[in-house]
């Protein structure tokens, strides 16, 4: 074999493992067959799709991934969750109800909270006034309540029903309590 015969075979060696490029003539040779084609295209799809794989890896470098992100996510709704309560129990306390009645205020904000709680609180002292007005009418009109004292209620007969009971209708109504 001589020399000249031997580059040949180094450079058609040397084009195959470049693609079909040769680089001591600096043009293109084509390939020979389609399956040498198809290698050589392969070859470069092979390498275009590790090229992209890594431009990839690189521009997600420093990301969260989903794991992270969920447990992230459980802090934040737990410590919202709490702060909420807080919220809650501080705008209760400010209306002055209990704070066992804090959990039961409605509202997504601070603001709504307050709000919920004052208006809980003025219902509840319209009900206070209410219940201390019927107090003093009792009061007033010498009278008891048919709870107060069951026994002063119930006369000399013992408790027996229909004994000795002069009691209309209307005695009855006026005792009962009213909402």
């Amino acid at each position: 074999m001589s020399d000249s015969e031997s580059t040949k075979e180094t450079s058609q060696q040397s084009q195959e493992a470049t693609g079909g490029e040769s680089k001591q003539s600096g043009g293109f040779v084509p390939p020979k067959s389609q399956e040498e084609f198809d290698r050589i295209i392969q070859e470069r799809v092979a390498r275009a799709k590790a090229s992209a794989a890594d431009e990839v890896r690189k521009s997600y470098e420093g990301f969260k991934s989903a794991e992270e992100f969920k447990q992230l996510q459980d802090k934040y709704d737990t410590a919202a969750a709490e702060l909420g309560n807080e919220y809650r129990k501080s705008a209760a306390a400010e209306a002055g109800l209990p704070l066992s009645m804090a959990d039961r205020l409605q509202g997504e904000s601070r603001e709504e909270w307050f709000n919920d709680a004052k208006s809980i609180a003025e219902q509840f002292a319209g009900l206070a006034s209410a219940g201390s007005e019927k107090s003093e009418e009792q009061q007033q009109s010498g009278g008891s309540s048919p709870r107060s004292n069951p026994r002063e209620q119930r006369g000399q007969t013992g408790g027996n029903p229909g004994a000795d009971m002069d009691i209309s209708v209307d005695d009855v109504l006026k005792n009962v309590n009213r909402f």
